[in-house]
């Protein structure tokens, strides 16, 4: 039998129930969007964060997948490059010890917006869970609802428990010509360079591509490309939409003269 290298990470991802009146990617989502990738590939897009720094573990895998997202997105789509504050959705997402669920993460972004990375980073500084999840001030709390004013956030299930296995790989693939799709995944065991599922989903990443072999995936450990088996059993897995909001003029305006 081959041994498996198993690398454990930490709980981090909380599994949370699907309610009726969640969007279902190819079912009842609002969310159209379009394809961006006919491919499905989004590995030339890829920048690498690590979710543990300095000693320090954010538990925060569920916000570094998600904003990994948002962050190509805008590149693909409008040509925007950007880093935007793990810190700052982390906190306001009430992230714990044992992690978050990337639903909640999804509906604190388009109801609290973003800031950049420079505004809230993750730097050497921090050296304490207690001071990576130091209060937002209110000044912050104000950019993310600027940020609000540009941009609309949209995020629908594409798999959830129930999904047939059969049907996961066919809606992963779709999904993916769309975003990158936020998965659940095991972390990890690795047999001969190619990650399986060897235990229950504890950890959330980015599914970045897919060939008739295999499923690539962005984390947020080393190494930050994985590849994995093209049978591995996602329990979840979110796709994401970004849009420019139209302008108005005389809210430009006013926040010139406040």
């Amino acid at each position: 039998m081959q041994k498996l290298n198993i690398q454990e990470v930490p709980n981090n991802f909380i599994e949370v129930p699907v309610f009726a009146d969640e969007y279902i990617f190819g079912g009842n989502s609002k969310i159209q969007g379009d394809v961006l990738r006919a491919d499905g590939d989004w590995r030339s897009r890829l920048a690498f964060e690590n979710q543990y720094n300095n000693g320090v573990e954010s538990m925060s895998c569920t916000v570094y997948g998600t904003l990994s997202a948002i962050e190509i997105l805008l590149t693909e789509k409008f040509d925007f490059s950007t880093d935007y504050s793990e810190r700052f959705t982390s906190t306001l997402a009430g992230t714990t010890k044992s992690g978050n669920s990337p639903h909640k993460v999804g509906e604190t972004i388009r109801g609290r917006g973003l800031v950049s990375e420079t505004q809230l980073p993750f730097s050497m500084e921090i050296t304490r869970w207690e001071e990576y999840f130091a209060p937002i001030p209110s000044q912050l709390s104000r950019e993310g609802q600027k940020w609000l004013k540009q941009w609309s956030f949209g995020h629908d299930w594409v798999i959830t428990r129930d999904t047939r296995k059969e049907e996961k790989i066919e809606l992963l693939t779709d999904a993916l010509k769309f975003s990158p799709v936020g998965v659940s995944v095991y972390g990890w065991a690795d047999e001969k360079g190619v990650y399986v599922k060897a235990g229950n989903d504890n950890h959330w990443c980015l599914l970045v591509a897919g060939d008739k072999d295999y499923w690539y995936v962005l984390d947020s450990y080393a190494p930050y490309l994985k590849r994995l088996a093209k049978n591995y059993d996602f329990g979840f897995a979110k796709r994401y939409s970004i849009e420019r909001r139209k302008s108005n003029c005389l809210e430009t305006l006013l926040e010139k003269f406040k």
